[in-house]
């Protein structure tokens, strides 16, 4: 009779159990407030583009005063090839490819970022000088969304410590 009675006790534990558990994200970091900031952004940049066109949202990505340089965040864009298409920060760098480019930990990002922009979009983490703080390496979240078929975009934000 013991048995019985346990066993209905232990059955509705856990269902209570599994109907008071609150999912979270499936995969990414924590959402905080900057997190929400960043993927805000990161769309507003996306529809822009889509509205404007191509030309003209790279030529607004690229201008270090524009609308899309604000504060610490800045919109970045690359090709599925990983050819930079805009990086308001180094514009050196456009029209360079930077598919073998690593991180100090040895991380292929521009990679990682491609592919998370291919499958819709995706957080990366990986470490990259902060241009706002002497260009000191640090670790980085970045937000990235693909455009089209053809090029992606994101940002991203420098973590503390």
């Amino acid at each position: 009779m013991l048995v019985p009675v346990l066993c209905c006790i232990l059955a509705g534990a856990l269902l209570f159990s599994g109907c008071t558990d609150t999912p979270g994200p499936a995969a990414g970091p924590p959402y905080d407030a900057e997190t929400a900031r960043l993927v805000a952004f990161v769309h507003e940049a996306r529809e822009y583009a889509q509205r404007e066109g191509r030309e003209a949202a790279l030529a607004s990505f690229n201008d270090p005063h524009g609308s899309f340089v604000r504060e610490d965040l800045y919109i970045f864009a690359y090709d599925y090839n990983g050819t930079t298409l805009a990086l308001p920060l180094q514009p050196g760098l456009i029209g360079t490819s930077r598919w073998e480019t690593q991180d100090p930990d040895g991380v292929f990002f521009i990679r990682e970022l491609a592919l998370a922009a291919q499958d819709g979009s995706g957080f990366v983490r990986y470490r990259y000088m902060n241009p706002a703080q002497d260009s000191i390496v640090q670790e980085k979240l970045s937000y990235v969304v693909g455009v089209d078929d053809t090029w992606w975009l994101g940002s991203g934000i420098y973590q503390d410590g």
